[in-house]
């Protein structure tokens, strides 16, 4: 959110080359890359995506 906020995109990435972030990052071996997070100026403006209402995703047992 605080990205948006700033007019920046990023996104969650879990699938990636282990090793070739670990050199890229020149991290040791020993530590693990969990995730990584892209972040930068989109080229173009995404089309806004419609929602459903949240009445119509959630239901309320009580």
């Amino acid at each position: 959110l605080a990205a948006a906020a700033e007019g920046l995109g990023t996104c969650w990435i879990c699938a990636f080359d282990q090793q070739a972030a670990r050199q890229a990052l020149r991290l040791p071996e020993c530590w693990e890359v969990v995730a990584l997070t892209p972040l930068g100026y989109a080229a173009e403006e995404p089309a806004e995506q419609s929602r459903k209402p949240i009445d119509e995703t959630i239901e309320r047992l009580a």
